[in-house]
């Protein structure tokens, strides 16, 4: 549980919106920046050992309740019944499962911004814009600025 507000607690530090004007085309443009990369893997590694912690608890827990039934069945001479309640373990392996959906979700972050940082960096950016040279009349040196479309 501790672990869950930690990495709830990373996720609240994950940049929001902003806008930003762009001088070029005189609008306004509305920005999400991407989550910082220790702070995203800091994430994944919290949820990861929560979740592997949290199925080991879910199966000792459902080991040691149908030992404790067992154990008052043949006490009582069978006068007694006890069962595992299935409100219990289905709670149980609910937050099991969100808690994995969260690593899975922080995994495909962690992929797709590794991948988008090797598509930038391996790119001439001529895929995604229009680049335009322009040069000053007094000078040889040409500058390239890119044009969005």
């Amino acid at each position: 549980m501790a672990i869950s507000i930690l990495v709830f607690c990373g996720h609240v530090a994950y940049p929001g919106w902003h806008v930003d004007h762009i001088e070029e085309f005189e609008s306004d443009i509305e920005v999400k920046l991407f989550p910082s990369r220790p702070l995203t893997q800091a994430c994944f590694i919290a949820s990861g050992f929560g979740a592997s912690l949290l199925l080991i608890s879910a199966l000792w827990q459902n080991v040691s309740a149908a030992a404790a039934g067992s154990t008052i069945s043949y006490t009582t001479y069978g006068t007694t019944k006890a069962h595992v309640g299935p409100v219990a373990m289905v709670l149980l392996w609910l937050a099991f499962l969100a808690l994995t959906l969260v690593s899975v979700g922080l995994l495909l972050l962690i992929l797709s911004l590794r991948v988008l940082s090797e598509l930038s960096e391996n790119s001439d950016h001529s895929d995604y814009g229009y680049d335009t040279a322009s040069s000053d009349e007094g000078s040889r040196v040409s500058r390239r600025r890119r044009v969005y479309v």
